[in-house]
């Protein structure tokens, strides 16, 4: 059942090469899948004339991921899909079965890598990272914007602490608007106590705790993960958050439910090996390109503020409200 569906996912991929078992599991269950609704009518399962027209709607639903899979099959052979025109001439679907059941082309050939040599590298790279030990679990403190100039970041507080202000000199997350101060407020992370401490620096419109509560300057506040604030204005509004990360040589982040899973492949071309960093607007991963065998780096758009993860993590769903509009707006940004 795998590879019929897979020939639905590739029902557009008319360049590359199939190998036969994906072409003829393909064949059996579109098969099944044709006869099934008139066989339904013959056993009065369902009623006069509906299981033809079924059997119609499928066939249709079915033409192009089968032309698809049909011409990659030719492709493995080393011949071109214009012979899947052979059909309409008397006896050319024989020649056509002929090929389709030839043995592929061992080793690359006209139209691209041999498919069992991919689907080797897969399960080679698979293994790897079967055989690698699991990772140590650590939490990551980030400062998240949720609204302002850097709305959608996550900035990483592991390497001291995040200074704000106009000033790029004095600080290093810099501000354009004239509400915020030239150093206007510093966000700490103590690793010991787990906890976070938000500090105003004497700015002149000030800084707010979530409550809309005005922190004195030079006192230092405590945050727990999860709690908010603003600068100047509630338009200007972060969080602290701890994200659970895992660090390890060859399998860091890849536990995290915040990241896609470590052997997923993309477009069926890239395999996802690591996690190599989080921050700004999205994940960089260590990837394998499975066409041209070398590593690469692939960088994800996941605003964590904005959106999450399914539980098989193949798909990110974005919170509901305007914050659909803001991560369409930050994927534009991020595409440019």
């Amino acid at each position: 059942m795998a590879w019929y569906l897979k020939a639905f996912r590739n029902y557009l991929m008319f360049k590359g090469r199939a190998e036969r078992k994906e072409y003829w599991y393909f064949a059996l269950f579109n098969l099944l899948f044709t006869c099934a609704p008139t066989l339904l009518e013959t056993a009065a399962v369902l009623p006069e004339g509906n299981g033809v027209a079924i059997s119609c709607i499928y066939i249709l639903f079915a033409a192009c991921p089968g032309g698809a899979v049909s011409v990659r099959r030719l492709h493995d052979t080393n011949r071109s899909g214009r012979w899947l025109w052979t059909s309409f001439i008397p006896f050319g679907a024989f020649a056509l079965l002929y090929f389709m059941a030839q043995k592929g082309t061992v080793g690359p050939n006209s139209y691209g890598e041999d498919p069992k040599v991919l689907e080797g590298r897969i399960e080679q790279c698979e293994r790897k990272i079967t055989d690698t030990p699991v990772a140590s679990k650590t939490k990551k403190p980030m400062l998240v914007c949720v609204e302002g100039e850097y709305k959608g970041s996550s900035i990483e507080l592991e390497n001291g602490p995040v200074v704000m202000g106009r000033n790029p000199n004095k600080s290093n997350l810099v501000f354009s608007s004239m509400d915020i101060s030239n150093q206007h407020c510093a966000v700490n992370f103590d690793a010991d106590s787990e906890t976070f401490t938000l500090e105003d620096i004497g700015s002149s419109n000030g800084t707010y705790l979530e409550s809309g509560e005005r922190i004195a300057p030079g006192q230092p506040v405590r945050l727990e993960s999860g709690d908010g604030f603003f600068i100047s204005t509630p338009s200007m509004f972060f969080k602290v958050s701890l994200h659970v990360d895992c660090a390890g040589e060859r399998r860091q982040g890849s536990e995290s439910s915040l990241y896609l899973a470590q052997g997923s492949v993309l477009n069926e071309k890239y395999l996802i090996d690591r996690v190599l960093g989080t921050g700004g607007f999205g994940i960089t991963y260590l990837a394998k390109d499975l066409v041209l065998n070398i590593d690469l780096c692939i960088k994800e758009y996941f605003p964590t503020n904005l959106v999450t993860r399914s539980q098989d993590r193949s798909v990110i769903s974005v919170f509901t409200g305007k914050n659909r509009e803001h991560f369409q707006y930050g994927l534009e940004k991020f595409l440019d």
